[in-house]
């Protein structure tokens, strides 16, 4: 027998319950690459990465030396760590530049903390490698609006647009000419930074690459259990997503 047979239970209520507090409205927060505003005085060229033979810093360091002939101010900074399998490559990038006496106007600063001030140091971005497949530094530099020069492999033409320049792989003189002719042309430089911010906040945010992830494994789901071809958006999708 239950130990509540015959028992009443009453309960007075005379006014509702309090409704729990409204938790506060979620804090905006800023953005991780706010828009630079400002310039370097002494024309610079940037790079951000892992020192290591992929990032092709060879052909952008040939490409500074040509840079230099047109503007013999112009400055190469060069940030990021040495991964432990790359120390012998990373040697040899410093011989290079000793090797064609520009030891005075290349820095390697070491990795770098936030790479927004990194490309605050610069007027250009530059991505040589010979291998991307997202390429990260681009879209980083676009979002701060500074105007890039990069290699045509993996997705970064894709990434880049018409908000940037690129150019053949491996190909120093063609690099250094990108580089030189944004250095030498204010007007340009503002013009291809602003459509390269355009550019990253249409595409590139989380607001917007979520949805697309989301409809693209959507996509899968309905498409691959059924072994029917994927939709060309999704199957494109997929390109980026390995």
């Amino acid at each position: 027998m239950s130990i509540f047979a015959g028992s009443f239970v009453v309960i007075n209520v005379t006014k509702p319950p309090a409704p729990p507090p409204r938790s506060p409205a979620p804090r905006r927060l800023p953005p991780r690459y706010p828009l630079l505003q400002n310039e370097p005085v002494v024309p610079t060229v940037v790079w951000v990465g892992r020192i290591e033979p992929l990032k092709d810093l060879h052909t952008l360091i040939r490409a500074f030396q040509l840079v230099r002939d047109e503007l013999p101010d112009a400055r190469l900074r060069l940030a990021g760590p040495v991964p432990e399998h790359a120390e012998a490559y990373a040697q040899s990038c410093h011989a290079l530049v000793d090797r064609l006496g520009l030891r005075d106007s290349v820095d390697f600063t070491g990795p770098v903390a936030n790479s927004r001030k990194a490309y605050a140091a610069g007027h250009v971005v530059a991505l040589p490698g010979t291998a991307e497949r997202i390429p990260y530094t681009v879209i980083e530099a676009m979002m701060c609006g500074r105007p890039t020069v990069s290699s045509d492999v993996g997705g970064v033409a894709e990434a880049v647009g018409e908000a940037g320049l690129v150019v053949a792989p491996g190909n120093p003189v063609a690099f250094a000419a990108a580089c030189t002719d944004l250095l030498t042309d204010p007007q340009r430089r503002r013009e291809l930074g602003a459509a390269a911010r355009r550019r990253a906040l249409a595409h590139f945010t989380t607001g917007k690459m979520l949805p697309v992830y989301e409809q693209l494994y959507r996509d899968v789901r309905a498409h691959g259990a059924q072994g029917a071809p994927l939709p060309r958006r999704a199957a494109h999708g997929l390109q980026h997503v390995r």
